[in-house]
């Protein structure tokens, strides 16, 4: 069986659209593929470089532990089989929602309120920094847009640190 290996991305084409080379599912060929980025405001501005590789790894723990501690998961409901008794202790946290709970936790110490709002909002639930600002702020002028977006990097970058994706010596400089 052969090794699948990580998509590389090989260039941008403008409009949130990308070029990425992609192992070939029939072969042992690398295809090139066209994937559009919109929808995500962290893989956006990953690819505009507004934020570092180590700001994006942090983000995408976050929403990782946003997701899994929120329950939302990728297993399916099976609406055919019968209900049963639906009474009783609820099922037991798995290993993994407790350790996206420390994650969520340590995150939120190391945030201030504001900025796991931000975080949260922006990184978690996939709003911009411009659905942010009007919902939140209740504006959403270019230079609440810009202070707003300088304060997501900097709130990616003390992430990004506390999670040992970047040292404070190349953060600071």
């Amino acid at each position: 069986m052969a090794r699948i290996k990580k998509a590389k991305t090989t260039g941008t084409l403008g409009d949130g659209f990308v070029m990425i080379n992609v192992p070939n599912p029939l072969g042992n060929d690398i295809v090139r593929v066209v994937k559009r980025m919109t929808g995500d405001p962290i893989g956006e501005m990953h690819n505009r470089r507004q934020i570092t590789e180590a700001q994006k790894l942090a983000a995408d723990r976050y929403s990782h532990a946003y997701v899994i501690s929120s329950g939302q998961s990728n297993a399916a409901i099976d609406y055919s089989a019968v209900k049963v008794d639906t009474f009783g202790a609820p099922d037991a946290l798995s290993v993994h929602q407790l350790d996206a709970m420390r994650d969520l936790a340590s995150a939120n110490k190391e945030l201030g309120f504001q900025s796991v709002l931000r975080v949260r909002k922006v990184v978690g639930e996939g709003a911009s920094i411009k659905d942010y600002c009007k919902a939140m702020l209740g504006k959403h002028d270019t230079r609440t847009l810009v202070a707003q977006m300088n304060m997501l990097r900097a709130d990616l970058t003390a992430l990004a640190i506390l999670w040992n994706y970047e040292s404070k010596a190349r953060a600071a400089a």
